[in-house]
């Protein structure tokens, strides 16, 4: 609740202004029942009905508060009536007394300028004229500010001088806040092009690689192929650690929520994850839950895949326990491993950006300090917390807490387990890929595991019977796969490899991919999507 207040206060610039709005009332409500009662303003039957309209005021603002707390968004007509009700105020106390409630106008003069900061420029130019407007009445109204002339000047000079600079500055500031997003938009442009094209040959060179590890090899030749493997793979690591947290700075990212079995999808990882463990010496161990959240699939699986890498990078050869806990109506992922842990005094800044822990370790040097920051953001965009728990030479746990329990969308369907082996022999598959090398790479990783391979470079108008499609998803003509696919069986599963975050090609293709595995990957990625598709045969 006070996680998501905050990051209203932060986000919601009319939430923020309304919270404001209460702070200020109470501050003038305070400042009106002290002089009334100090006798420095006296209580005549002028101000009887201003006695009642301060907690009206109150309530009001309250209101107000309430209703964009639950209605987010612009809504021109809530807007209009609190810059009424707001000026209203002003005016009213204003006139009924001379220098006693002089303090007042710093609350006009905050309403005028605070409506052009949260709002633009243009609400700057119609608060201050209604500010003057006000003054205008004030004056009409009030014999001290008709004696006063210099002082009642002054004051109007000050709300068109002061209004008038900070629509200067904010227009300063529009002009610098649009030529940045410019500039960002660029760079998103740039960094999509270039990571779809340096994605291409690093997968090529993965599936090459696992394709020459699979063959006859004398022992030198097989190390020097796993030393390949290895640095292969930490550059797949690396590359995909920078995509994902520039996908989420150009703000690509967007949670879209639903009901999501956690067992299914933590069986999912530890699979796709058991090779890379097994060569690191770790052993993964994934609890059955029957939990239900309502929560972003993909979001969670790019924090546990996250989690799940750093594990097997800083605690290797370490058992790793996957599971969930009920904790106040609410659920927790956990992630536990038994590895050295860490110092407690690195535990407050782990989820900074590119921090790493002093280590001597070659295994962890291969880290871009990336991947907790990733899990931080991502979960913060899901309304989760990130707790970390850590005793030198006990181990670290990494708790992610916050998911709100739901009841299923569908019957369930069977789960694979971690431990369940699929034979991919005789598995009668579609490959396309207009990527001449990765298609040559990815057919001969698909035979060398007894598939039967028939190869497009273009998907074709019509599909034979296969058992699994594996297709890339965009196209040297500029079309992507759901151009085509819909001209296929439905019931063929269809496993997605692209060059481009898995979130956007998600929204894109929707439930007809069984699976979505981002270039560069691993061959055990593409085995393990392929194993959990025969089984659904």
């Amino acid at each position: 609740m006070w996680e998501s207040l905050k990051r209203r206060l932060t986000d919601d610039t009319e939430f923020s202004q309304a919270i404001a709005r209460i702070v200020v009332i109470l501050v003038v409500a305070s400042y009106y029942y002290w002089v009334l009662k100090t006798g420095i303003l006296s209580a005549d039957a002028t101000h009887q009905w201003i006695h009642a309209l301060a907690p009206v005021s109150i309530l009001n603002a309250l209101g107000i508060a309430l209703h964009i707390f639950q209605y987010p968004g612009v809504r021109n007509i809530r807007r209009f009536l609190a810059i009424a009700f707001d000026f209203g105020g002003c005016t009213v106390l204003l006139s009924i007394d001379g220098h006693v409630m002089l303090p007042i106008f710093g609350a006009l003069f905050w309403v005028t300028v605070g409506y052009g900061i949260r709002y633009g420029g243009r609400y700057l130019i119609f608060t201050s004229g209604i500010s003057l407007l006000c003054i205008t009445v004030v004056i009409f109204n009030n014999a001290y500010w008709q004696e006063n002339i210099f002082q009642t000047a002054a004051f109007a000079l000050t709300l068109i001088i002061g209004p008038g600079y900070a629509f200067f500055l904010i227009s300063r500031l529009q002009q610098a806040h649009e030529a940045a997003q410019e500039a960002n938009q660029r760079k998103s442009r740039f960094v999509a092009q270039v990571s779809h094209d340096v994605r291409q040959p690093i997968h090529a060179i993965s599936l090459l690689t696992a394709r020459l590890g699979d063959s006859s090899l004398t022992g030198e030749q097989a190390a020097l192929v796993h030393s390949i493997d290895h640095s292969v793979t930490s550059a797949i690591q690396q590359l995909q650690t920078f995509l994902n947290i520039t996908t989420i700075e150009a703000g690509l990212m967007k949670p879209t929520l639903a009901p999501v079995r956690l067992d299914g999808l933590l069986h999912e990882i530890a699979t796709q994850f058991g090779e890379q463990a097994a060569a690191s010496g770790n052993a993964i161990q994934c609890f059955d839950t029957s939990a239900v959240v309502l929560t972003d699939r993909i979001f969670v699986s790019t924090i546990v895949q996250n989690l799940m890498s750093n594990v097997i990078r800083h605690a290797p050869g370490c058992d790793v326990l996957l599971g969930c806990r009920r904790t106040g109506g609410k659920l927790a992922l956990c992630m536990y491993d038994r590895g050295a842990g860490i110092p407690a005094e690195h535990l407050p800044r782990l989820t900074e950006r590119y921090y790493r822990l002093p280590t001597q370790s070659s295994r962890a040097a291969d880290g871009t300090g990336l991947g907790l920051a990733i899990v931080k953001q991502l979960a913060d965009m899901l309304g989760l917390a990130v707790k970390i728990v850590s005793r030198e030479g006990q181990g670290t746990a990494v708790w992610v807490e916050g998911f709100a329990l739901t009841q299923p969308a569908e019957p369930q369907p069977v789960e694979s387990g971690m431990g369940a082996i699929a034979p991919l022999a005789g598995l009668g598959i579609a490959l396309i890929e207009d990527d001449l090398a990765a298609l040559e790479a990815t057919r001969d990783l698909l035979q060398r595991w007894g598939c039967n391979v028939e190869a497009f470079t273009h998907p074709p108008k019509r599909l034979a019977r296969y058992d699994i499609i594996v297709s890339d998803f965009e196209f040297a003509d500029g079309s992507n796969l759901t151009d085509h696919c819909s001209r296929w069986p439905a019931a063929t599963p269809l496993i997605v490899l692209s060059g481009h975050p898995s979130e956007m090609v998600a929204r894109t293709v929707g439930k007809q991919a069984i699976s979505i595995l981002e270039k560069p990957l691993r061959a055990s990625e593409l085995r393990s999507a392929l194993m959990t598709a025969k089984l659904r045969l």
